[in-house]
């Protein structure tokens, strides 16, 4: 599964439309590379990347944090 997939499998949860994060044409057009002003978003970029790049979960959790308290 590529990054692309994983984070499109992501945006289909129903959560992300019932919260008004999106509307369903608005996931659609949504890739991977694009920037989002949505910290939940960039969060599981981050872990996507990180999960295909087979880095550590501790490592993983320390890069969370670190973009977690930067904005």
């Amino acid at each position: 599964m590529t990054k692309e997939e994983m984070y499109k499998s992501f945006l289909q949860d129903p959560l992300l439309i019932e919260k008004e994060y999106f509307s369903k044409k608005e996931i659609s057009q949504i890739k991977f590379i694009d920037k989002s002003k949505i910290k939940l978003l960039e969060i599981l970029k981050l872990v996507i990347t990180e999960i295909d790049d087979n880095q550590s979960s501790g490592s993983i959790a320390r890069k969370i944090n670190k973009k977690l308290n930067k904005d």
